[in-house]
């Protein structure tokens, strides 16, 4: 069995971000729930799950009602 990374909808994925899913003996899974925000240059080691909604690395993206409106 392959273990994968799965993502969930409206992930923002980093540039120079990876799953290291590998041990070097057995492989593992990554899961990235709905609206994850994931900063740039960051490793996620499986096995690892991201819950719905979660940040990891950077900033946290404006909230809903701060964010301008659109044109």
């Amino acid at each position: 069995m392959w273990a994968t990374a799965t993502l969930g909808e409206r992930v923002n994925y980093g540039a120079g971000s990876i799953t290291a899913n590998y041990d070097g003996v057995n492989k593992h899974q990554t899961v990235i729930e709905h609206d994850v925000h994931i900063g740039s240059n960051c490793v996620l080691i499986a096995p690892v799950t991201i819950g719905a909604g979660g940040t990891v690395g950077g900033r946290a993206p404006p909230s809903p009602r701060t964010r301008p409106p659109a044109c």
